[in-house]
């Protein structure tokens, strides 16, 4: 089973962008066809975007880096984001997680090292329906004000 239902990008993605990010997620063995779908009706720059819809639990889904030939899983993640990332240049954007327990999970382009680090503090075993974001003035992991 992969851990990955869709992984899709903005509309204005290039193909070249489409195939990096297509490679980021083959070399992490995740098994999902990556497509440039996203549409978006504001005009101007904006930010690009990537939605993974996850078919496990966000914690699940960031231990399974953990099986890529016994590496850290939160290394393997990292370096996985920072691919994707590449893949996309040197513009401001994120990536969203969304898991099965309503979860989402928000990964902006520029993360302190620290953020890394503190992910693996969050029991996500006890998140549902949680809009988790990195507050740098804090230096931690929070839910969206609503929550």
């Amino acid at each position: 089973m992969s851990t990955v239902a869709q992984a899709s990008l903005d509309v204005g993605a290039s193909d070249d962008e489409v195939q990096a990010v297509q490679a980021a997620f083959d070399r992490a063995g995740i098994d999902v066809e990556v497509e440039a779908g996203v549409v978006r009706l504001s005009s101007g720059e904006l930010p690009w975007v990537m939605y993974v819809t996850l078919t496990v639990p966000i914690g699940a889904f960031l231990a399974a880096f953990a099986s890529e030939a016994g590496k850290d899983a939160y290394a393997a993640f990292k370096e996985w984001a920072q691919s994707v990332f590449e893949a996309r240049g040197d513009r401001a954007g994120s990536i969203v997680l969304r898991d099965p327990d309503y979860n989402r999970f928000v990964i902006p382009t520029v993360w302190p090292e620290e953020a890394f680090q503190k992910l693996q503090e969050i029991d996500w075993s006890k998140e549902h329906a949680s809009d988790l974001y990195w507050e740098s003035g804090r230096g931690e992991w929070r839910r969206h004000p609503s929550q």
